[in-house]
């Protein structure tokens, strides 16, 4: 990625890295991940899940499956580990994916069947056959494998950022918010057992959260975090969205995506779970002065009309996955010169048919609806790229960068087939920004 110095991933990764591997995986085989999932009770941290997935059907109940990522050296507690989560989480599926060969003994192997766990090897791209064979794919495109490891690593050095800065930066309200936001959004309710439970609780962390960017880019340039602060300095939101350069917005703005992608994820999960009876999992009725009441109804406005709208598109319960992918991978943008390509691609990549694309990408004005009536779309001038509003710039790199090798022989950006006076220094502008934070 890039044009001055090449940022290239590690061929055999390890650690953190070998769990994003891993993750990539999943998502090539259109499962909606979540990664690195950390449960806290009473500011003690009880467990970390690697990867947890879902694979929605059209009928019948999500496949979730909890697996765990070892790319070093393994003993038997892992496989208790894991079946102990499992049982926990009331997970049905499990499985142990390890890089090292030769820590795979008879007697390891014998346990792991034994407690109903699947132990998979790989190591990288070129030993993958069995996570292939697991996951039943013939073969992985090695752009798309790509394009989610480098999301990855941006999303991994954005929460390093978010970190470091809370360090340096310990008068600063804001930033300890926002990483606290994010802890909760991507692990917090995910622990709750109930979805409205959840979506009440994402609700909640929204209502002492809103407007986050504002507050923490206002409180950058004046040290006073404002709790009444409703737009961003009109300098910093200039650099992002107009100069296209890396900033504090690029922190913010992922977090509040993420937001909204829980809060999408547990609404489809609502819908598919009320649908199939399961009160386990939705626990929708309670007794108010002796009747019964939705709990739904305490939920906002929009977010019901928004539900109900949704429920009727009939590849709703893909809409999780189609997001991960348009947000993280494809960089929330759409090349309208090349919009029927780009649909067809939207299409392989998430298995919802080209006719229902539209309806996907509708999904955010649905669910979360502008004050102002506005698309969440927007489009800059001169630049034939629809994208989506308040984009986190090195995510919108990301999808530049993962189309060059599609839409290019070369891999150039002079040399995609667009048209508007800047729509290709914008492309390479956005690559910038993505290169900035891998370049840390």
């Amino acid at each position: 990625m890039g044009e001055a110095k090449e940022i290239k991933l590690t061929e055999k990764p390890d650690h953190k890295e070998f769990e994003e591997f891993v993750s990539s995986y999943f998502h090539c085989a259109k499962h909606y991940v979540e990664h690195a999932l950390t449960d806290r009770k009473g500011g003690e941290e009880l467990l970390e899940l690697d990867v947890f997935t879902t694979k929605y059907s059209r009928s019948g109940e999500p496949e979730l499956r909890l697996v765990e990522a070892k790319s070093g050296g393994w003993g038997f507690n892992a496989c208790f580990k894991v079946s102990g989560w499992m049982n926990y989480l009331n997970v049905p599926n499990g499985c142990l994916i390890v890089s090292d060969r030769d820590s795979i003994t008879p007697q390891k192997r014998a346990l792991v069947e034994e407690i109903g766990l699947n132990l998979i090897y790989t190591q990288n791209t070129a030993d993958s056959e069995e996570l292939k064979n697991y996951l039943e794919l013939s073969a992985v495109d090695e752009n798309d494998l790509q394009g989610w490891r480098y999301a990855y690593w941006i999303r991994r050095n954005i929460l390093e950022l978010i970190r470091h800065k809370c360090r340096s930066h310990q008068n600063m309200q804001g930033f300890r918010n926002l990483k606290e936001y994010y802890y909760k959004v991507n692990s917090s309710i995910f622990f709750e057992r109930d979805i409205i439970s959840r979506l009440e609780n994402l609700y909640e962390i929204y209502r002492q959260h809103p407007h986050i960017s504002a507050k923490c880019t206002q409180e950058v340039q004046t040290g006073i975090y404002d709790d009444r602060a409703r737009q961003v300095p009109q300098r910093v939101f200039e650099e992002a969205y107009q100069e296209r350069k890396f900033n504090n917005l690029a922190l913010t703005t992922f977090v509040e995506h993420r937001a909204r992608l829980s809060i999408l994820k547990n609404a489809i999960d609502f819908k598919i779970y009320k649908d199939l009876g399961d009160t386990n999992r939705v626990n929708e009725i309670v007794k108010i002065l002796g009747q019964d009441f939705s709990r739904l109804n305490f939920l906002p406005d929009s977010f019901r009309t928004g539900l109900e709208t949704i429920s009727n598109h009939e590849y709703f319960h893909l809409y999780p996955m189609f997001w991960q992918w348009f947000l993280w991978v494809f960089g929330g943008l759409i090349l309208t010169d090349l919009k029927d390509q780009e649909y067809q691609l939207f299409s392989e990549k998430t298995g919802i048919p080209v006719s229902e694309i539209e309806n996907a990408l509708q999904v955010y004005d649905i669910l979360f609806p502008n004050p102002n009536g506005e698309s969440w779309f927007r489009t800059p001038g001169n630049s034939n790229i629809k994208i989506i509003q308040m984009a986190s710039l090195p995510f919108i790199g990301n999808g530049a960068n993962y189309r060059r090798d599609i839409y290019t022989d070369t891999g150039k950006y002079e040399d995609f087939p667009v048209s508007g006076r800047y729509t290709i220094s914008d492309l390479a502008k956005y690559n910038n920004a993505a290169y900035h934070i891998l370049d840390r």
